[in-house]
């Protein structure tokens, strides 16, 4: 199970957000709300809600409430609420369900006397047209050493209008032994994302106003991007993974499992369409995680959009295209295992994208 979800802003700052447009609240005019955050994937079939109660004086975990999923109008899909040991707080319902591009999904959520919903419409998926993949060496900063890539140029056709995209790689392995096999999903995000002009100094679109990083960091965190270079047209990137993440055992807790193995990985790499909206709360996520809830006295506050009728918070679906390469097996380094080795994991830092969760 894979729950990939965006921090849940809404539940620190419930005041500053209503329906589409932002809109400042006298905080002694509102009354409990439903705060409600979801990030919902066309790639996953197992879908994270996270309700929160706000209140005056702040926020409480939205326990005990009903919530319930309707998808193109077919009888409801109940949303659980995942029991105290398996989740990271209160609040967190879950339900099962496969979402495709055009499906539309309302969420309503009910605590006591309070109700609120949501309704969005999964986005047309991207188009891959192909991946040449290669394996690279480059030099380091002072030639010391070289480092390895593994290298794909990822060719993606342009949606009609307007489109907001997002990337991302991850890889599945099979492990091989002399007596068992099994296959391993690791949650973690292997992209690299130095090596594409579209995901560092040429991410901002020209008519993001609100994107603070037009003055300031170039940083994309979140591997963002839109058509205005390629409207109607395409689009080769060049997305990579390190050799090192790649072969190194940082996704398994307990390294015996690997010893005398084989490993056979698979990359897989991911294009996600999404709404205007969801591009813009990204970018708030950014403007915030870099610069605080406000950069200075001069500085407007980070506004975030809201789309929940009759409380607050953000739902959202985006549309995945994938494309898988075999990448060359390995065999696992069983000096690793005998030396105690744990290496530090590659950034979380995307598909981190309402709340970090563990991934099993």
């Amino acid at each position: 199970m894979k729950i990939r979800l965006f921090p849940i802003l809404f539940a620190v700052f419930p005041v500053f957000s209503a329906c589409e447009n932002e809109i400042i609240v006298d905080i002694e005019d509102i009354d409990p709300v439903i705060i409600m955050n979801a990030q919902l994937h066309t790639d996953d079939t197992t879908h994270s809600i996270i309700l929160t109660i706000g209140r005056r004086d702040g926020t409480d975990p939205c326990a005990g409430a009903e919530v319930n999923v309707f998808i193109n109008d077919r009888p409801p899909i109940r949303a659980d609420e995942v029991e105290m040991e398996e989740m990271y707080e209160k609040g967190e319902y879950r339900f099962d369900a496969e979402i495709h591009p055009g499906d539309a999904v309302r969420i309503e959520a009910k605590a006591g006397r309070m109700m609120a919903k949501a309704t969005v419409t999964a986005p047309e998926a991207p188009m891959i047209e192909k991946v040449d993949y290669s394996v690279k060496s480059y030099p380091s900063a002072d030639n010391s050493y070289e480092n390895t890539f593994h290298v794909f140029k990822t060719t993606i056709k342009d949606l009609p209008e307007k489109s907001y995209y997002r990337c991302d790689i991850c890889a599945e392995y099979e492990v091989v032994t002399d007596t068992y096999s099994m296959t391993l999903y690791p949650s973690m995000t292997l992209l690299d994302s130095s090596g594409e002009p579209l995901l560092t100094t040429g991410w901002a679109s020209d008519d993001d106003d609100f994107n603070l990083s037009n003055l300031f960091s170039p940083e994309n965190s979140y591997s963002i991007f839109t058509d205005d270079t390629f409207a109607d047209g395409k689009y080769t990137l060049n997305l990579r993974s390190s050799d090192f993440w790649v072969k190194s055992p940082w996704f398994v807790n307990d390294f015996s499992y690997l010893i005398n193995a084989t490993l056979k990985p698979t990359a897989i790499i991911k294009i996600y369409s999404m709404s205007f909206l969801q591009y813009r709360y990204i970018i708030s996520l950014y403007n915030y995680d870099v610069f605080g809830y406000e950069v200075s006295i001069l500085a407007e506050p980070v506004s975030l959009p809201s789309n929940v009728e009759g409380g607050l918070g953000f739902v959202t679906i985006d549309s995945c295209s994938e494309y898988r390469v075999a990448l060359p097996e390995f065999e696992f380094d069983n000096n690793l295992y005998t030396a105690n080795y744990s290496p530090c994991k590659p950034s979380d830092r995307q598909n981190s994208i309402l709340l970090q969760l563990p991934s099993h």
